[in-house]
């Protein structure tokens, strides 16, 4: 399971909010307006009284929920049903608690963006622990396909490392596994929190061996601090 992108758009095909999980050079408004002109055309089109759900392409699907005033889209990769569910759930989730907490504004919304006041904080709490359920690539891969990945650093995941990690004995003793200095991460961590950099990227800065830099990596990921996207 590995998410890519929640588009959150009103009734009539606006972008609220577009939410990513990874780098991405889209366009929101025209992603949000598309995938809303194609749930509309799959009522007028496709022989079937239900609403569009699902649609995939391999492992990548883009799920979405229909709410009275919002549609929800988050694409991303699911493995099999079980994953798909547990998605839609947290879409039905996140769509109920927006049209309730925002209601009023939803009824006859005039574009104003700042209608929508601590709506990022919302989403992010629905969304975290899907975040931390999706599994970083394995390292062969991440080594193999260095061109393919980026990683970063959100403040969530930033606050993470800071709270729980930094002055840790036990990441201590695995940072000394590797002789790496605790400031060195640190500094990793401030450099990742404002920019997306490449596995090259990180051994070319921080002159750190490829195999130890790749096990850090993973540890970081695996604890909800590192994103690693594509």
């Amino acid at each position: 399971m590995k998410l890519y992108d929640l588009y959150i758009i009103y009734r009539d095909g606006r972008n609220i909010l577009h939410k990513g999980f990874c780098e991405s050079n889209l366009d929101a408004t025209i992603i949000s307006g598309f995938l809303n002109a194609l749930t509309e055309f799959s009522k007028e089109a496709l022989p079937s009284d239900g609403l569009l759900n699902v649609i995939e392409k391999g492992n990548v699907k883009v799920i979405f929920n229909h709410g009275s005033f919002l549609l929800m889209a988050l694409i991303c990769e699911a493995v099999d049903r079980r994953e798909i569910i547990y998605l839609n759930n947290r879409l039905a989730e996140l769509t109920e608690l927006l049209e309730t907490q925002y209601r009023e504004v939803l009824k006859d919304w005039n574009g104003d963006l700042n209608s929508f006041k601590e709506l990022g904080e919302v989403v992010s709490e629905v969304f975290r622990e899907v975040v931390r359920l999706s599994q970083p690539p394995n390292i062969k891969e991440l080594a193999d396909k260095r061109r393919l990945y980026y990683y970063s650093v959100d403040e969530e995941g930033f606050n993470i490392f800071n709270t729980f990690y930094k002055d840790s004995i036990s990441f201590k003793n695995f940072l000394k596994t590797f002789s790496i200095p605790d400031i060195l991460v640190s500094r990793l961590i401030d450099k990742l929190r404002s920019t997306y950099l490449t596995l090259d990227d990180i051994k070319n800065e921080f002159n750190i061996d490829e195999g130890t830099l790749l096990r850090i990596i993973k540890n970081l990921t695996l604890r909800g601090i590192i994103s690693v996207c594509r």
